[in-house]
């Protein structure tokens, strides 16, 4: 069991670091290329998405 919930625990990770690198970088991206946030989306709250971003794969290590 231990080594099961070791390997959920290193691909919740991963997950949670593809995730937050991607919408930390898409934050960005709109903040320095106003015409991608005009044609794709802009982002509401760039704050807790960054937030977010950076304790997502805290919390899922933890």
């Amino acid at each position: 069991m231990r080594n099961a919930a070791l390997v959920l625990g290193i691909i919740g990770g991963l997950i949670a670091m593809l995730v937050g690198f991607f919408s930390f970088g898409y934050t960005e991206v709109v903040r320095v290329h106003a015409e991608v946030g005009r044609v794709v989306g802009d982002v509401e709250n760039t704050g807790l998405v960054r937030l977010a971003s950076f304790l997502a794969p805290l919390m899922a290590i933890a």
